[in-house]
């Protein structure tokens, strides 16, 4: 009858107004886990299908599976024209119950306020693992629709607050650390493990200002890097081919007591820094050098003629390619220095005596060259004075990119600021003190991705080296190949007129066999000749021929 029709479209009509203004299914409860972005987008699809979620309005033809997963990489991008916020591309919102239905909305990253109207739950913002999608961002929602959220759930007080902070597990891959397991660090958390520990207490600054909580960010495994975490770090090293210059001979003249000029007897070669030293019973001269293109010393400059001199000596020094040098000071205001300093460097600390007189140059160069981030280092020690503090050198011959991640890196000459002193480990003095200053930070040795002599493949973290070059990290001249026909492949000359060494030697640790050899010539894969590990020479074509001698 029309009245029972009535009575059953109102019916409807109720349920249809009872579910629309349900607040929706609670937060799933693997929303803190690692899987948690595909954990909600399976929930939500259930309920397309008749399980969780029935009556609720859905899209019609509803997206499939692939579709929505390239919607959740597109919704990492900024919106074209909208500096600053991040567009949800709308059957994505409707899949997963984020937004209105009807709203095409905006969502700001974290501290911005919302572009349109507020969220209703949760937005999945990821799929997948961090190589997927590596350019995913944080995202603060404001919620204005109440949620289920128990109180284990570890989102429920954000959630109760209106605020929900959204940096899935997913963006920051299986390559990070997290200091909350599953999520990203917080610039406040992160201030705290890696911030510089000015008060040098082995404890960062307390970070307060407004984003502290809001704004957080991955720190990647060492070897990995990438706001993901999702690119590997290639080795590093020193360029094989930068080497200081040698080979230059010098003699000052000497005219009343003064340098009057400086005679280039061996020009050398390959010099970048030269630095000239005249000694002898006088004082206050100063030269320099004037190369010409070959890095070879052409000439000498005295700008200063200082005085007193009978006799005198010039050398000459190329400074360059040094050893990245710091001086670490250790002292207390009264008192003996006894327990441990701490040397913190690139995200590692190493513990040492603070006692000078038990820590001599031997003991400090072993404890440094634990660190992970040096391999070889050379260390000079002053006297100890009375508080048992002591002024160290500390020359770094080889450092090692094994710490290095999205946090920590440098190419050879790293900032002070990144060494610290921690003192709160040092006991029976007062007021104990560890300085750490600059001493050589110019003209030092490279320290490069595939020591510059190669490509560095950031998806595996392996150097592709370029011809003439070898080694896990390019540091080694290898093969050289010559495509020019005139031309000789590898040329070894002297420029040195009172020369004394040797042009090529060639050693071995074995000792002298049969079985290798020293030297082989080939041409067009016929033997010529070679020279076997124990001397034989052997010429299978060609025949020797002495001309003269």
């Amino acid at each position: 009858s029309r009245l029972g029709a009535a009575r059953l479209g109102g019916a409807r009509q109720a349920r249809r107004g009872a579910a629309r203004s349900q607040p929706g299914p609670a937060l799933p409860a693997c929303l803190g886990g690692s899987a948690w972005p595909r954990c909600i987008l399976r929930d939500r699809l259930k309920g397309r299908d008749g399980g969780e979620g029935r009556g609720q309005r859905r899209p019609a033809p509803g997206p499939t599976r692939s579709e929505l997963e390239a919607d959740a990489l597109l919704a990492g991008r900024r919106a074209p024209g909208r500096s600053g916020y991040v567009a949800v591309p709308k059957r994505l919102q409707q899949a997963t119950g984020a937004v209105p239905w009807t709203t095409n909305a905006f969502v700001t990253p974290a501290g911005m306020q919302p572009q349109t109207a507020p969220c209703a739950r949760v937005l999945l913002v990821s799929l997948g693992t961090s190589s997927r999608a590596p350019h995913l961002k944080p995202t603060r929602l404001r919620l204005n629709a109440p949620t289920r959220a128990s109180a284990t759930d570890p989102l429920a007080s954000a959630a109760a607050s209106k605020d929900l902070l959204v940096m899935p597990a997913s963006v920051c891959g299986a390559r990070a650390t997290a200091l909350a397991a599953g999520a990203a660090s917080s610039v406040k958390e992160l201030a705290l493990t890696d911030g510089y520990d000015a008060d040098q207490d082995g404890v960062g600054p307390t970070y307060t200002n407004w984003e502290a909580n809001i704004n957080r960010v991955c720190k990647c495994d060492t070897g990995f890097t990438g706001p993901g975490c999702a690119l590997a770090v290639c080795p590093y090293g020193d360029d094989p081919s930068t080497y200081p210059g040698s080979g230059a001979t010098l003699t000052p003249v000497i005219g009343g007591g003064t340098i009057t000029s400086v005679t280039v007897d061996t020009a050398g070669s390959g010099y970048n820094n030269p630095v000239i030293s005249i000694s002898g019973d006088g004082a206050g001269a100063i030269a320099s050098a004037v190369l010409d293109a070959t890095g070879a010393v052409s000439s000498i400059t005295v700008s200063t003629a200082g005085s007193g001199y009978t006799t005198a000596t010039a050398t000459i020094t190329d400074e360059y390619q040094q050893d990245f040098t710091i001086t670490l000071t250790t002292g207390a205001s009264s008192g003996t220095l006894g327990g441990t300093f701490g040397f913190r460097f690139m995200g590692e600390t190493i513990w040492f005596d603070a006692d000078a007189n038990s820590l001599d140059a031997s003991s400090m160069q072993s404890a440094l060259q634990t660190h992970g981030a040096i391999d070889s280092v050379s260390v000079t020690r002053g006297t100890p004075d009375g508080n048992n503090g002591a002024v160290y050198t500390i020359g770094f011959t080889g450092f090692s990119s094994g710490n290095f991640n999205n946090l920590y890196s440098h190419t050879g000459a790293p900032d002070v600021s990144e060494f610290t002193c921690i003192i709160s480990s040092v006991t029976g003095a007062s007021s104990p003190t560890c300085v750490i200053a600059e001493s050589i930070i110019t003209n030092v040795r490279e320290f490069r991705p595939c020591s510059g002599r190669g490509t560095c493949d950031i998806q595996l973290g392996i150097c592709s080296c370029f011809n003439g070059y070898a080694g896990e990290n390019c540091g080694t001249l290898s093969n050289i190949v010559s495509l020019i026909d005139d031309r000789p492949v590898w040329l070894i000359e002297n420029l040195g007129l009172a020369f004394v060494g040797s042009l090529l030697k060639m050693t071995s640790a074995k000792a002298a066999a049969a079985d290798f050899k020293f030297i082989e010539m080939v041409a067009d894969d016929v033997a010529i000749v070679d020279v076997r590990g124990d001397g034989r020479v052997t010429v299978y074509s060609g025949g020797i021929q002495v001309v003269a001698g």
